[in-house]
C-alpha cells in the first residue's frame, strides 16, 4: 500500500459483527481503525466492542449505517420494549460533566425518545475515536428503513430526501426530531470537561447559541 503512495488514512475497516481476537490483532498491528455502530452496543456487557468507551483514536463511530434502523425508529422501539431507561442511564454516566449531575441527566433523557437520540449522537464525540460518520437517515430524522438486510423489496435502497431538504431539516430540528449537531457538540464538550476554562466555556456557549439558531431542540439537559 505504501509503495503505491497510499496511507492508512485511506483505509476504513467495516467489522460487521463482533471483533474476533485475530482480527483485533491485525488491526492493532497495522494501526487500522474500525467501524463502531453504536446502536448495536450491548449495555449489559461492559466488554461489548460497540460501546464507545472501547473506541480507539483511529476508529470510526456512527449511530447506524445503510443496513441498520435509523436512530429515530430505534429509540421508539426501545421505548416500547422498556429499554429506554437502560440507554438513558448509560448515556447519563457518559455525558454528565460531574457525578452529581448523572441523575438529572438521566431524568432529562427519559423525557422523550428524541432526547435519547441526541444523547446517543453526543456520545460519539465523547469517545477517543477521531472520526464520526453520520448516515443521512439519522441526520435528517428519518424513521423509514433505507435497507433491510436479507430481504428483497422495492423499497430497499430507494429512500431519498426531498428537494427542500434544508427546510425539512430545520423544521425537524426545531421539534427535536433530527440531529442538532452543535447541541450534540456542546454536550460532548462539557462531558469531557473541556468547558471549564474561559475558552472552553466560550466555545460551549457559542455552540449552544448555534444550536438554538439551527432550531430549538427541546432537548438541552437541565443544569445541576
Amino acid at each position: 500500500m505504501h509503495r503505491h503512495g497510499a496511507s492508512l488514512d485511506d483505509l476504513q475497516v467495516e467489522v460487521l459483527s463482533t471483533l474476533p481476537y485475530p482480527l483485533a490483532r491485525v488491526l492493532e498491528r497495522h494501526g487500522l481503525g474500525r467501524y463502531h455502530v453504536t446502536q448495536k452496543a450491548n449495555l449489559d456487557d461492559p466488554d461489548d466492542v460497540y460501546r464507545t468507551e472501547h473506541a480507539e483514536p483511529a476508529d470510526w463511530l456512527m449511530l447506524g449505517n445503510h443496513d441498520t434502523p435509523p436512530i429515530w425508529q430505534l429509540v421508539r422501539t426501545w421505548g416500547a420494549a422498556a429499554r429506554l431507561a437502560g440507554q438513558a442511564a448509560y448515556l447519563a454516566r457518559r455525558l454528565a460533566p460531574q457525578p452529581s449531575a448523572v441523575a438529572a441527566f438521566q431524568q432529562g433523557f427519559l423525557r422523550s425518545p428524541e432526547r435519547v437520540a441526541l444523547a446517543k449522537f453526543a456520545d460519539l464525540f465523547v469517545s477517543r475515536g477521531r472520526n464520526v460518520v453520520v448516515f443521512f437517515t439519522d441526520l435528517f430524522g428519518c424513521t423509514e428503513d433505507y435497507n433491510v438486510p436479507g430481504t428483497v423489496h422495492a423499497d430497499n435502497w430507494s429512500l431519498r430526501l426531498p428537494a427542500d431538504f434544508e427546510r425539512l431539516y430545520h423544521e425537524r430540528v426545531a421539534r427535536g426530531a433530527a440531529l442538532n449537531i452543535p447541541a450534540a457538540l456542546a454536550l460532548a464538550l462539557e462531558a469531557r470537561g473541556l468547558a471549564t476554562d474561559a475558552a472552553g466555556a466560550g466555545l460551549a456557549a457559542a455552540l449552544r447559541a448555534l444550536a438554538a439558531a439551527v432550531g430549538s431542540t427541546g432537548v438541552v439537559v437541565p443544569a445541576e
